[in-house]
């Protein structure tokens, strides 16, 4: 039996009252009591609650160290690790979080990990679904079940977030994403049909807006180079499979964000290091390159030439994100050589991957 480690200090912030201070401090105290006693007894699912209740009361380190105990005990290692690390984030005295360290040693080869990250920090982090409750704010570490992972961000006044991690067991996973400031106007929605607005950015580069009347590349650059297509409405993602995107690595940041009936939605496309693979490019297929057909009609100065005027003057690294998009548009229209053109177009010649874009 693993022993447990007694006393809880309590703190609360100056805004409660001494009577209400009082209550917490005797109910959190009493329910350390309960599941210290659950614990002796033998009774450990009744201990991890009575101590998961206390922290929530108030949170103190000490009751943090005994969950992750009780939690290796059962072999919940995820649980376990994840706890041991809050212990050790917050605990400043070295003699004090070593145990907690030499958990962590411990289980470090035994569960997979990840790092989440968001700008602007203090975003609410839900994995898989967010009716299960958060998982905390970022920045933030845990340890989760080995395999892909929906991570997903909330955050007063951003678009919320999700993006896919790829966890696997002993290693750390890193997944940062960069939030989208909430639109200051609602759009209106229609009463009787759908209304959307899709929007994917490289970085802080726009490379393509859809809306209802429009389909624009490069939006800041070359203006009405697109025109949308009718799309029925479908329930599945009738796409074909495998993507070019996939041939870039390391990938930029690429966003998809798409607003329906003013509900919008992020999906970020990060490139697998294992594999390269984008697992979500079929929503950006659905989304953008099944709704918009593109023209040669770019700007006034001369078509298509101008949509490759623009692109080879974008940033080498926003330039080779943007190439894969387009290449993506390209092969859904039967484009011949379109790798070739996308490296190609990566390396500053955009000329023959707009040919391929905008031929009919």
């Amino acid at each position: 039996m693993i022993a447990l480690s007694f006393g809880l200090c309590l703190w609360l912030g100056p805004w409660a009252s001494t009577a209400r201070a009082a209550d917490i401090a005797e109910e959190a105290d009493l329910l350390f009591q309960m599941g210290i006693r659950d614990y002796t007894e033998g009774a450990y699912d009744n201990a991890l609650v009575h101590l998961l209740a206390s922290y929530r009361l108030v949170p103190n380190r000490n009751v943090e160290f005994n969950i992750a105990r009780i939690y290796e005990q059962q072999g919940q290692l995820d649980l376990a690790w994840t706890h041991y690390y809050r212990y050790v984030q917050a605990t400043p005295d070295a003699t004090a979080r070593a145990d907690g360290e030499a958990a962590l040693g411990r289980l470090d080869k035994q569960v997979a990990r990840v790092k989440i990250t968001s700008v602007p920090p203090g975003a609410t982090v839900y994995v898989n679904r967010d009716d299960l409750g958060s998982r905390g704010v970022t920045p933030m570490t845990i340890a989760l079940p080995a395999g892909k992972r929906a991570i997903i961000l909330d955050l007063d006044g951003y678009v919320r977030a999700e993006t896919t991690a790829e966890l696997g067991l002993g290693r750390e996973t890193r997944t940062a994403v960069e939030l989208l400031p909430a639109p200051p106007t609602a759009r209106q929605a229609s009463p009787t049909a759908n209304q959307f607005l899709a929007v994917v950015r490289a970085g802080s580069e726009v490379v393509v807006t859809v809306d209802p009347s429009t389909c624009s590349l490069l939006p800041a650059r070359v203006a009405g180079a697109g025109k949308p297509r009718p799309h029925p409405g479908r329930g599945g993602l009738e796409v074909a499979p495998g993507s070019v995107l996939a041939t870039l690595a390391p990938l930029p940041l690429l966003a998809l964000d798409v607003t329906v009936n003013d509900l919008t939605g992020r999906t970020t496309f990060l490139a697998r290091e294992d594999d390269r693979e984008l697992g979500d490019a079929a929503l950006l297929r659905t989304w953008v390159f099944d709704r918009c057909t593109p023209t040669g009609g770019a700007d006034a100065k001369g078509g298509a030439s101008g949509l490759a005027t623009a692109l080879e003057s974008l940033p080498p690294a926003s330039r080779a994100v943007v190439a894969a998009v387009f290449a993506e548009w390209a092969v859904t229209r039967g484009g011949r050589d379109v790798p070739k053109a996308m490296q190609a177009c990566t390396n500053a010649s955009c000329g023959a991957l707009v040919a391929a874009l905008v031929a009919p």
